[in-house]
C-alpha cells in the first residue's frame, strides 16, 4: 500500500492512501503507472517538485519529497503499521535536512528574511497570475549616519531588528525580503492598495516608537515607506519602479512618511 503524508506544520502527518489516481491541492495528480506511482502536473502554472526537481515520469521511490505549491507531502511504501511509521521517520529526518539547506538558499543570513532573488521570483510569479497586488518599500531614515556614529555592528543590528518589524505588520499579508543593501520589499497578494498603504502606515508608526538595539544603547529609526498596487497588464518593472518613486518622494519630503503612487 502507498501513501502520501503531509508535512505541512499545520497538517503534520495527514495520510492520503494512494488508489487509482489521487489530485494534489488541484495542481498535480499521483496516478498508478507501469512500475509504481507517477507524478504529473495538471496546472501548466504550479509549482511541482520531487525532491526539488520537476518531475521527469519516473515511478517515485520511498522516501521521496512531492512539493506542490507550498505543500510538502514524502511518499512512504509501508508494509504495516510499524513499516509506515519507520519510512516516516526516516523522511522526516531528510525533509528536516532539505529545509536547512532551503532556508541557505531562500533566505537573507543577516536578517532572516527572504532574499533579492526568491522575492522577485515570487513577484514575477504573483503578476503572471493578476489580480490585486500590492508592492511596499521600505527603507531606514539615515542609517548610514548610525553606522557612523556606532559603528557597523550595531547599525546591523538595528538594520536586522527593522526586518523583524516590517515582517510582523506584512508577513500575514504576503511576503517579505531584503531588496537592497538598507531596502526591504513587501509583496502582498490578493491585497488591495489603500489596505497596503493603511500597512505602511503602521510599519512607519511602530519604527517611530520603537528602541532599536535594545540590548544595549537603545537607537531611534524612521522609516520610509512606498507603497502601489499592480495595474491591469503591467509588468514587474513599472510596477517596482513606481514603488520606488513612491519611496524617494517619502525620502525628499524628509523621511518618516509613507507615500502612495
Amino acid at each position: 500500500m502507498a501513501h502520501l503524508v503531509r508535512l505541512d506544520s499545520a497538517r503534520l502527518g495527514e495520510v492520503l492512501a494512494l488508489s487509482g489516481a489521487a489530485f494534489i491541492e488541484g495542481q498535480a495528480s499521483v496516478s498508478a503507472a507501469s512500475g509504481g506511482w507517477k507524478v504529473a502536473r495538471t496546472n501548466p502554472q504550479a509549482r511541482v517538485a520531487v525532491n526539488g526537481h520537476a518531475p521527469d515520469g519516473a515511478p517515485l521511490r520511498a522516501g521521496d519529497l512531492l512539493a506542490v505549491g507550498d505543500s510538502t507531502f514524502v511518499y512512504l511504501e509501508g508494509a504495516g503499521e510499524r513499516g509506515l511509521l519507520e519510512a516516516l521517520a526516516a523522511a522526516v529526518a531528510r525533509a528536516s535536512e532539505q529545509a536547512g539547506l532551503l532556508e541557505r538558499v531562500t533566505t537573507d543570513s543577516s536578517t532572516r528574511v527572504l532574499n533579492r532573488q526568491m522575492i522577485t521570483l515570487r513577484l514575477e510569479e504573483e503578476v503572471r497570475k493578476g489580480g490585486a497586488l500590492s508592492v511596499v518599500r521600505v527603507e531606514p531614515d539615515h542609517l548610514g549616519d548610525k553606522r557612523d556614529i556606532y559603528g557597523p555592528a550595531v547599525a546591523d543590528r538595528v538594520f536586522a531588528e527593522l526586518a523583524a518589524l516590517v515582517k510582523e505588520h506584512l508577513g500575514g499579508a504576503g511576503f517579505v525580503a531584503r531588496h537592497g543593501p538598507e531596502e526591504f520589499l513587501g509583496v502582498l497578494p490578493g491585497v488591495p492598495g489603500d489596505r497596503a498603504l493603511d500597512l505602511a502606515k503602521d510599519i512607519r508608526l511602530a519604527a517611530e516608537g520603537r528602541d532599536f538595539n535594545s540590548s544595549d544603547e537603545p537607537i531611534r529609526c524612521t522609516v520610509s515607506v512606498g507603497v502601489t498596487a499592480l495595474q491591469p497588464g503591467e509588468t514587474v518593472e513599472p510596477l517596482l519602479k513606481r514603488a520606488e518613486t513612491a519611496l524617494d518622494a517619502a525620502r525628499r519630503a524628509g523621511g518618516n512618511r509613507a507615500e502612495w503612487r
